[in-house]
């Protein structure tokens, strides 16, 4: 996912791990802690992070533990 700031800034995020489908309650739930977690800074916790060389910062996001932490 790459995130376009209103003063041009981009930041290049990777998230791994099943969702669910588009339109199904597990998809409409994500998009909620995805805004949730966007406004609440971008909080970055060791336990949910995961090593991946193809992210721009060579780490990702977790989702299936960084749902469970949440």
């Amino acid at each position: 996912m790459v995130l376009r700031y209103a003063d041009g800034a981009e930041a290049d995020l990777t998230f791994l791990g099943a969702v669910g489908r588009p339109g199904t309650p597990a998809w409409q739930g994500f998009d909620e802690q995805i805004q949730h977690w966007l406004g609440a800074g971008q909080q970055r916790q060791p336990a949910w992070l995961v090593a991946d060389a193809e992210a721009s910062d060579g780490v990702a996001v977790d989702v299936p533990a960084w749902l469970a932490a949440g």
